[in-house]
């Protein structure tokens, strides 16, 4: 399970989400976005699967108990490999916390595999979370003990420095393994190394502009395809988790998490 969190709102956590998933389906891999982040667009918006018909956040607002990962799946709206739980834009009241920490449970845990996508989405390679910044901070956070890795994203302001300091505390405080993902053109490596000696994380690939972006998601496509900024962001939070091609270091592509060198897309 990954996990991607926006340090501070707008810095393109859904986005790279998104873009995770397209890598990893295109790598083969049968993968389940869920969307934690109520009151936004909607992750199933971001895959341009928001016309595929299935459960979404809202229909589980009675959830009680276990879930049953692979019949959940089975009813997800899907396609090319990937099934997303989204909030809807109905104005509903998201389920409370302990929904989304039986949800993934189930997901990471789930039984044999059943029918609906497919039997390699109902036992899905990768589960990618698009998380709240107030999952790290709140009360309910038992979910995280799921995540393999937890990549937080963060533009290079001053505002937003201080955001993700306060992010990447938390999830310490866990002991969840973190890597950054900076978001800026040009990113000075010397703010790299001074982020990385601060906050004793290891800053994995620097993202600046993408066109690509807006003119996939107009063309009704998950971003992250071809060869742009987010799509080789997105294929080194894959190498770092040890799925995807592995190809070699690259301009954006890092190494799995520690103290390394990386340099900027």
């Amino acid at each position: 399970m990954v996990a991607v969190v926006g340090a501070s709102g707008g810095c393109g956590a859904s986005t790279l989400t998104a873009a995770v998933c397209r890598a990893a389906s295109s790598s083969g891999w049968s993968v389940v976005a869920v969307d934690a982040q109520p009151g936004a667009a909607g992750l199933d918006v971001v895959l341009s699967l928001d016309h595929v018909p299935g459960v979404r956040w809202p229909d589980l607002a009675r959830l009680r108990g276990a879930v049953d990962g692979p019949d959940l799946i089975a009813r997800l709206p899907g396609g090319d490999g990937v099934a997303v739980l989204s909030h809807g834009r109905d104005g509903q009241p998201p389920p409370g916390p302990e929904a989304l920490s039986a949800v993934l449970a189930g997901l990471v845990t789930g039984a044999a595999p059943g029918v609906g996508l497919g039997d390699a989405l109902s036992h899905p390679d990768l589960v990618v979370v698009d998380a709240s910044r107030e999952s790290t901070v709140g009360a309910a956070r038992d979910w995280w003990g799921c995540v393999d890795l937890a990549v937080v994203v963060a533009g290079t302001g001053l505002v937003e420095l201080a955001a993700l300091s306060a992010v990447a505390a938390a999830l310490d405080l866990m002991g969840v393994p973190v890597v950054l993902v900076l978001r800026g053109d040009r990113v000075p490596a010397r703010l790299c190394d001074d982020v990385e000696d601060s906050l004793g994380v290891p800053v994995l690939v620097t993202v600046g502009s993408d066109p690509s972006v807006a003119r996939d998601l107009v063309r009704g496509r998950a971003p992250g395809g071809g060869s742009g900024a987010v799509a080789r962001a997105a294929g080194a939070i894959l190498a770092a988790v040890g799925i995807g091609p592995t190809s070699g270091r690259g301009e954006a592509l890092g190494p799995a998490p520690g103290r390394s060198s990386r340099r900027a897309s």
